[in-house]
């Protein structure tokens, strides 16, 4: 579990995720939530807004591949990674628990588990 090999496979992750919702939002945000199909600019807002998202997981996945070059001191970065992630998944469950919608599984078990795997990566490099 070095720095590079975690920053590169995050990065990586993160960037073909970035690519898939920038492309994929209006078809995430017709199966997101209910009826939206039924109201073009309801469509036209989410699917706006998950390309927003895409571009912030392309950030990510920018500052994470750029990491890769740190040697010594990323813990924090990583700790930053896995802290912003967990909140990204606490949120989004936060909507599936009390709204109409239906957040994609895979992709916030994808983004918790890349969350735990830095956070272990940054406590390795702290010990």
């Amino acid at each position: 579990m070095n720095t590079k090999t975690a920053a590169t496979i995050i990065g990586g992750i993160y960037l073909l995720q970035a690519i898939g919702i920038f492309f994929g939002a209006g078809d995430i945000t017709s199966m997101a939530f209910p009826g939206v199909t039924e109201n073009d600019t309801a469509l036209n807002v989410g699917t706006l807004m998950h390309q927003a998202l895409a571009g912030m997981a392309f950030g990510t996945a920018v500052i994470m591949l750029f990491v890769r070059q740190i040697k010594v001191g990323s813990a924090p970065i990583f700790r930053g990674f896995a802290i912003g992630s967990l909140g990204i998944v606490g949120v989004a469950c936060f909507h599936w628990a009390t709204q109409p919608v239906e957040p994609p599984l895979p992709l916030l078990v994808t983004m918790a588990g890349l969350a735990i795997y830095a956070w272990l990566v940054a406590a390795r490099q702290s010990a």
